[in-house]
C-alpha cells in the first residue's frame, strides 16, 4: 500500500479522552515510541486486542511498526490524526 504522510506533511490530531475511547481497526494514531523516550510515531491501528494494539505504517517493506516493537498499549496512543496537510 502506499503510504499516507509523505515528508512534510503535517497533521493534526485529536487527544484521547480516556472516559471515551473511540479508537477503531484503520484509524491512523499518533502514539509515543516505545522504544525511544519523547519520539512520536503515527501509524494506522491494523488489529485491537482488549486494551493493546497492532499498529502498522501504510509501507510494510519499510515501516518500523508493531512487527518489531510489538503491541501498543493504549498508554502509548496520544491521539487519532484528524486532519493531512499535504506540502
Amino acid at each position: 500500500m502506499e503510504r499516507t504522510l509523505k515528508e512534510g506533511d503535517l497533521v493534526t490530531y485529536k487527544k484521547l479522552n480516556p472516559k471515551n475511547i473511540d479508537l477503531e481497526i484503520g484509524d491512523i494514531v499518533v502514539a509515543s515510541h516505545p522504544k525511544t523516550k519523547n519520539k512520536l510515531i503515527i501509524k494506522r491501528i491494523h488489529r485491537i486486542y482488549q486494551n493493546k494494539f497492532d499498529l502498522r505504517g501504510d509501507n510494510s517493506l519499510t515501516s518500523t511498526d508493531s512487527r518489531e516493537l510489538g503491541l501498543f498499549e493504549l498508554d502509548l496512543i496520544i491521539g487519532k490524526v484528524d486532519k493531512i496537510f499535504s506540502n
